[in-house]
């Protein structure tokens, strides 16, 4: 029913300019009933309203955000492809938004749910958002084919020397870590181990214009890109 239709739109487009529509959708985010593409409209409109947002609120959003991370974690749960995109663009948005500001350990706290250091293991959902968010975070902010005007590159460069200050040997390492351990893993979840593997490549591949490229040319770091462009020769 077009009138239906209009009304549905008019409804969407009324959430997204509205001040206080992104409370509305946290809050779907946070109800297990909530249907999967309202979930993927509700990220987008907190995507939307996050770069206005005060300090306070970027942190209640990225506490909410978090926590169902968390769930999914702790369920087990791998989402569609659509969703796991949707919430890895929150949590770079996040990054982009707050690392100057209110909240500056989001690829670390990232990295401490996808990697246990005791155990010398890797949580396959949290890790697959991890990578993921990273991509996000590249194109945010490193990608050169995108035009940006002056202040948003100054803000942008700011980022890039936080992530070489901050992380980025932890990303070197944890790249070789990824390529090492789960390429040999053999189990029900290989689709996502293969997604992990494949964007894995594609960060390193991205990263290493900005980064500093000792860190990626060793040689047991070449070896494994070697076997991995080896390997995907093969299955051809």
């Amino acid at each position: 029913d077009q009138i239906l239709k209009e009304q549905a739109l008019a409804f969407i487009t009324q959430i997204k300019t509205s001040t206080e529509g992104w409370k509305s959708c946290l809050k779907l985010l946070q109800l297990d009933s909530t249907s999967l593409h309202t979930k993927f409209f509700a990220f987008q409109v907190v995507d939307d309203r996050l770069p206005f947002l005060p300090n306070e609120d970027k942190i209640t959003i990225k506490e909410v955000i978090f926590t169902y991370l968390d769930s999914l974690i702790a369920n087990n749960k791998i989402e569609p492809f659509f969703l796991r995109n949707a919430l890895s663009k929150t949590l770079g948005l996040i990054f982009v938004h707050c690392t100057t500001n209110c909240y500056s350990t989001l690829i670390k706290d990232l990295l401490s749910l996808s990697y246990n250091s005791t155990t010398d293991s890797f949580n396959e959902i949290a890790t697959d958002y991890y990578i993921r968010t990273l991509l996000v975070i590249h194109q945010e902010i490193g990608d050169q084919m995108i035009t940006r005007d002056s202040r948003s590159q100054d803000h942008n460069n700011l980022l890039k020397d936080s992530i070489r200050a901050n992380d980025m040997i932890d990303l070197a390492n944890i790249w070789k870590k990824i390529l090492s351990k789960l390429t040999a893993v053999s189990s029900p979840s290989d689709k996502i181990v293969d997604e992990i593997v494949n964007n894995t490549i594609l960060c390193i591949g991205y990263y290493i214009s900005w980064i500093e490229i000792n860190l990626i040319l060793d040689e047991q770091y070449m070896s494994f890109l070697y076997q991995f462009l080896s390997s995907n020769d093969n299955s051809k």
